[in-house]
């Protein structure tokens, strides 16, 4: 009898089309709510950061991926990375229709929202059928359940440190400059009407960065970023990495389990891949640095998430060839192309590879036509885009011109390169290479291996055949070819080997009864431990010899603290030190600036600030305030120089032929930003620079010395020692009569330097205090000024004091004292410290500074 509730395989009964309806609509309700009410940032940052990428990263692919590998044995952390990855293939076209047409982040959130509510009620018309050996068991020998209990506890404890780092770490993980890129693009979408891929680099053409115009991993950090309330710069730099980190090494732990079917098996990947990132954190393009403070980016993204999962999808195909399966897999390389076009090449090479290898293996005429199925299309597209670029000499752009450093790319004959052996010398990566071969022969049918020796061969022929990767190399970059080193999946064939050695020495009955346990103890508990320690420690004794032998082309972060005594650095304490040396984020005094800025700046206002914090944070901090050098301003290369020679004191008006305020009138300038220390040329008029022979002694015993830098560099100074208090006085000045009655501001400019070479990093308190020459109240002013360790004796520096709302009035004489305060606890330098000058500056109308926040900011 047929059933007439069914459509083709859809199941059209009425209690199925209910429950279809029910989620679809139960879905858009929650997102729409979610986008317009704002509803989760009544959270702290964090836990509404977690909701919101649960709602948009995550519920939107659920049902599609239930639908898709149903017939597979998928548990909850496969089911997870695999809505995800369905998730952002579902957002692919609503994301590039609103790159395209500009739409608004809501309208492509509503766009996005459709489609997945859609989608997922037809997900549920699909009957759920099982996979036939789902309910055997996995291939773990005797008293797998504690040992797998303990490995998922080795697995948990790093994961667990990774996903609350926003708490317990705040600044100090380093991370890229790359981040700030995406910093601006996240910011921009999620605070302005529509998605503009060129936006947040001023006034740049459309199509300048024409990558971003099909990223729409960019606009689902915007999106997440929004609703959840949070900064885009919060959500990049502090929240989701940890978040993504756990997810790359779920999706590790999901290829392992859906090729091999061991749960065993994938928690010792899990764990290898960890291992293999904390002791890979020195090199600048290790996998560490990748995969633990960069895995917010796209490519990161891409190569830890999705192309794992793209080969699993592309193995169960070959393995299992259906339309289900063939559809999964190109929604995961749709998902990868518009998360970072990278994903997309990694797919392509690792399936086109491992299809090519089983249809050798299997040689049936099922593997050549499933083969054929999987690797045309990937033929068809770059072949395509080879010929267009050959043709056209047009790369298209979908790389960033990467610098070429030592350890990319290596030239040979013929105009040719391939890759650099550097980027493969990691002796987990090394091994694996070794092992690819034998861990295929162990069972050479199985798709599980042959994924193994396939992606690597894969790799290492694009890698070291010149013929092969210059043409890739010339139609994209070069990039193309050298960043195809993270594909090889070292943590798996690791794991695989090390899982299928104690399974055989466990059937051998070598390991039963070590010592005083028993057979299930030492097998299942202390032998995948005592595995995973020897590979870690191996290694790690390993690594810390390239630094002799890479001679830093690699290696390039070493530690002056030593391991091993012979090396003469660590390189895995060099990474440690790496990752904590907030590399790439804005210390709190620049913080506060920007958020100075941010609040009280107008929108379309232009601030003159040092390159140091408007090169790397103002594009993706401030969107709507731009700084002198914001790319896309004209004659941006004199306006370089003129900030560099402008905050180092070297702009002579007279020989530059130049008037300073016309050029900052010319570059629209509204604030300028004046670090504390610096000399710079501004319209502050010195009306005063104290003589040191001028000043007395008034307390203690301070000296007046002449001190010498190097032959002919002299200056005089007074020594104040660090035992006592000491304070000098005698000087006098006058205030002009220009200055600003109503908003009377002095600017104090200190010159200090130390007497003695400084061992360790150090504070020194200074004290001026002024007061009416007649008589009358005392007004001081502290200054604490740090020196780094390693300043030289006699090493000036100029420290700016400005005093807003100063106590004195235009006319008036004032006596001024200088002292030190060693007994204070801010004063911790035990030698004596140079005074060597004293600058005062007044502002009559142009400059008002209007904020102190470490840095000083005027208002033109």
């Amino acid at each position: 009898m047929v059933d007439e509730s069914r459509f083709g395989s859809l199941d059209l009964g009425p209690k199925s089309l209910q429950n279809a309806a029910m989620v679809a609509g139960g879905l858009l309700m929650l997102l729409a709510i979610v986008t317009f009410t704002g509803l989760l940032s009544i959270l702290p940052g964090y836990p509404a950061v977690i909701l919101a990428f649960i709602f948009w990263g995550v519920l939107p692919g659920w049902w599609l991926q239930r639908a898709l590998v149903a017939s597979r044995r998928a548990g909850p952390v496969e089911q997870v990375v695999l809505a995800f990855v369905m998730s952002m293939a579902l957002a692919a076209a609503p994301g590039l229709l609103a790159l395209r047409f500009h739409w608004s982040l809501e309208a492509f959130a509503m766009a996005y929202a459709l489609l997945a509510a859609a989608v997922s009620g037809i997900s549920l018309l699909w009957p759920l059928q099982r996979h036939q050996g789902e309910d055997e068991a996995d291939e773990d020998p005797h008293g797998a359940t504690r040992g797998t209990t303990l490995l998922l506890i080795l697995v948990a404890v790093p994961l667990l440190a990774i996903v609350t780092s926003p708490w317990w770490a705040g600044d100090r993980i380093a991370r890229d400059a790359d981040d700030m890129v995406y910093v601006g693009y996240i910011s921009s979408y999620a605070n302005s009407d529509e998605l503009n891929a060129s936006d947040p680099f001023g006034d740049t053409k459309q199509g300048t960065f024409r990558r971003m115009e099909v990223n729409v991993w960019v606009v689902m950090e915007a999106l997440v970023a929004k609703t959840a309330g949070v900064k885009g710069f919060d959500l990049h730099m502090h929240y989701l990495p940890g978040i993504l980190t756990m997810l790359a090494v779920a999706s590790m732990f999901a290829l392992a389990k859906g090729l091999f079917g061991s749960t065993r098996l994938a928690l010792l990947a899990a764990i290898l891949i960890l291992i293999h990132a904390f002791l890979d954190l020195a090199p600048q393009e290790g996998v560490g640095r990748m995969l633990l403070l960069r895995m917010a980016q796209d490519k990161m993204a891409a190569s830890f998430i999705f192309v794992p999962v793209g080969i699993l999808l592309g193995a169960w195909y070959l393995e299992k060839p259906n339309l289900m399966a063939y559809i999964a897999v190109l929604l995961a390389a749709g998902a990868a192309l518009v998360v970072h076009p990278l994903g997309l090449m990694s797919i392509a090479v690792a399936l086109s590879s491992v299809a090519i290898l089983r249809v050798f293996v299997e040689r049936t005429r099922d593997s050549f036509q499933s083969a054929v199925y999987l690797v045309v299309p990937w033929m068809v597209l770059g072949m395509g885009f080879l010929g267009w670029s050959w043709l056209f000499g047009d790369r298209g752009e979908i790389l960033y011109d990467y610098p070429r450093l030592t350890f990319n790319v290596t030239d040979v004959p013929g105009g040719m390169i391939i890759g650099s052996y550097h980027l493969l010398l990691n002796p987990l990566v090394l091994a694996s290479i070794v092992l690819a071969v034998p861990a295929w022969l162990l069972a050479r049918r199985q798709i599980g291996n042959q994924v193994l020796l396939g992606v690597v061969a894969g790799v290492l022929l694009i890698f070291f055949v010149p013929f092969v990767a210059t043409p890739i190399a010339e139609a994209t970059r070069e990039e193309a070819v050298w960043r195809l080193h993270r594909l090889i999946p070292a943590a798996l064939i690791l794991a695989y080997v090390l899982h299928y050695g104690l399974m055989k020495l466990s059937s051998m009955g070598t390991l039963d009864a070590v010592g005083p346990w028993s057979s299930t103890i030492s097998t299942a508990v202390l032998a995948p431990s005592v595995g995973v320690f020897l590979i870690f420690a191996a290694a790690f004794l390993i690594q810390e010899h390239y630094a002799l032998a890479d001679d830093g082309a690699f290696y390039d972060r070493t530690s002056d603290t030593t391991l091993l005594p012979w090396t003469g650095g660590s390189i895995f304490l060099g990474g440690v030190e790496r990752a904590f040396s907030s590399d790439w984020r804005p210390v709190g005094t620049e913080l506060a600036l920007l958020d100075y800025l941010d609040e009280h700046a107008p929108p379309g206002s232009t601030v003159l600030i040092p390159r140091a914090i408007s090169s790397r944070y103002f594009s993706g901090l401030l969107n709507d305030v731009r700084s002198v050098e914001s790319p896309g301003a004209p004659l941006l290369a004199n306006r370089r120089v003129f900030i560099e020679t402008y905050y180092e004191g070297r702009l002579d008006e007279a020989k530059y032929e130049l008037d300073v305020e016309a050029v900052l009138d010319d570059f629209s300038v509204d604030y300028i930003v004046v670090p504390p220390r610096t000399e710079l040329n501004d319209d502050g008029r010195t009306f005063v620079r104290f003589d040191m022979d001028d000043f007395r002694t008034e307390l203690g015993e301070p000296e007046l010395v002449t001190f010498s830098v190097a032959a002919g560099d002299e200056f005089s100074a007074w020594a104040f020692d660090g035992r006592d208090e000491e304070r000098i006085s005698g000087v006098k000045l006058t205030v002009p009569t220009d200055m600003n009655p109503s908003r009377p501001t002095l600017d104090f400019l200190l010159e200090i330097a130390p007497a003695e070479t400084l061992t360790e990093d150090a504070v020194v308190r200074l004290v001026v205090t002024y007061f009416p020459a007649s008589g009358g109240e005392r007004t001081s002013v502290v200054t604490d000024i740090a020196f780094e360790k390693g300043t030289p004796p006699g090493e000036r520096v100029t420290i700016r004091r400005p005093i807003t709302n100063a106590t004195v009035e235009a006319g008036r004489s004032y006596r001024f004292i200088v002292s030190r305060l060693p007994n204070e606890p801010e004063d911790d330098l035990a030698g004596d410290v140079l005074f060597t000058g004293l600058r005062v500056k007044y502002w009559p109308t142009a400059f008002v500074p209007i904020g102190d926040t470490g840095f000083y900011i005027y208002k033109r």
